[in-house]
């Protein structure tokens, strides 16, 4: 399985002119084309704008820390909850850290 050049995600990844990208970064270096700025002239900018907005998103995210008696009390619906975002903030700083170790 092939992951993406700029964040390692492996998950929802396409070839984009001969590399492999992911959905997000792919979306979010295509808004910058139709917004007419130019590509990036290095792979370590193009890095630190990926790392930008990983972090913007791990920051949108923000976990709060839930002790297990306060999520009992929640309901079911909102209880499953949690665990996805813990999954998801994870992801986002394993992501985060990649593009880290790329630079």
């Amino acid at each position: 399985m092939n992951s993406c050049i700029c964040c390692g995600d492996s998950k929802k990844t396409a070839l984009i002119d001969d590399e492999v990208l992911c959905k997000q970064c792919n979306g979010w270096l295509v808004n910058l084309k139709t917004k007419g700025r130019k590509r990036f002239p290095t792979t370590r900018d193009r890095y630190r704008y990926i790392g930008r907005m990983l972090e913007m998103a791990l920051r949108k995210l923000s976990m709060t820390d839930w002790r297990k008696r306060e999520i009992d009390e929640l309901g079911p619906n909102l209880r499953s909850v949690i665990p996805n975002s813990e999954r998801k903030f994870r992801k986002l700083e394993a992501r985060i850290s990649y593009v880290t170790d790329q630079m």
